[in-house]
């Protein structure tokens, strides 16, 4: 299970804008409080998110009670959840949420999350605001805001953001103890395509390691294992000759959910006439 949680800047790891007006809405309905009352939730406003909401209530004995389970969720999820209780699910998911839901009564503020059971490919990814309301010290429920992560939409996203540079978009593929043991290609512009010599269905779905097992050598596969335990990104200027790849190239590596980004820009180009000053052009 891959889980990621949050505590603050919402904005950068939240895509759902209904996320971020149910925290908005909060902030200003909480006032000087840790957290608002739910009376003063403006509840008319709160229609817009029904589809895509939980609402919680604490119980006795580190459980919660789902007085609402949106329509949207339930249908991603193959199940409703509506007035059954938190320790009806196991094993690691169940205690996941038991952990997040606890913790956010505790301390009595937001926290954001990522949880996927499964690889990338087997499950869909959910990312989730969390934030209590109640009474003094007293939470009497829990509103959250549960949506899928559009991967093509943050693909799509990273890609424009990435005129003139190659983009590979990675996520790790993890052995039962959660080593990285290899990564997938979930994404590639058309730059990228043109450097390395491979069309789109040749590298969607490919295992990077397979397609390029220079990085080994090249010192790039140290450096993506980096970046996932660090989470912070890494530049690095590298010659490479491997694979049908060749030349000098700018590397900067950054975390993306289970995997990592790898943007390249072509420095100087060796022994490599398919790659041209108009040949990049024409791919960004």
């Amino acid at each position: 299970m891959f889980t990621k949680v949050f505590e603050s800047d919402f904005d950068s790891c939240l895509a759902a804008p209904e996320a971020s007006f149910l925290y908005t809405l909060w902030v200003m309905s909480r006032g000087g409080s840790d957290m608002p009352t739910e009376a003063k939730l403006p509840s008319k406003r709160l229609d817009y998110l029904r589809d895509d909401l939980m609402i919680l209530r604490p119980l006795e004995g580190r459980d919660w009670f789902y007085e609402h389970y949106g329509k949207r969720i339930a249908m991603h999820a193959g199940f409703d959840m509506t007035g059954r209780k938190v320790s009806d699910f196991q094993g690691v998911l169940g205690d996941f949420y038991t952990q997040i839901y606890e913790r956010v009564c505790h301390e009595r503020r937001p926290l954001a999350t990522w949880h996927r059971l499964g690889a990338f490919d087997e499950r869909p990814l959910w990312e989730r605001i969390i934030l209590p309301v109640g009474t003094g010290s007293t939470v009497t429920g829990l509103y959250v805001v549960n949506k899928v992560r559009e991967m093509e939409k943050d693909i799509s996203h990273l890609t424009a953001r990435a005129r003139g540079r190659g983009l590979i978009v990675l996520q790790f593929v993890r052995n039962a103890d959660r080593e990285i043991i290899n990564a997938t290609i979930v994404g590639a512009n058309a730059l990228a395509r043109t450097i390395t010599g491979r069309r789109l269905d040749e590298m969607i779905g490919r295992s990077m390691l397979a397609l390029f097992p220079g990085l080994v050598e090249a010192g790039l596969w140290s450096l993506y294992l980096k970046v996932a335990e660090t989470q912070s990104p890494e530049t690095q200027d590298v010659d490479y000759d491997k694979d049908g790849v060749t030349g000098s190239f700018r590397v900067q590596i950054t975390p993306f959910i289970d995997g990592v980004t790898v943007d390249f820009e072509l420095l100087k180009a060796e022994k490599a006439p398919g790659v041209t000053a108009s040949s990049r052009a024409s791919a960004a």
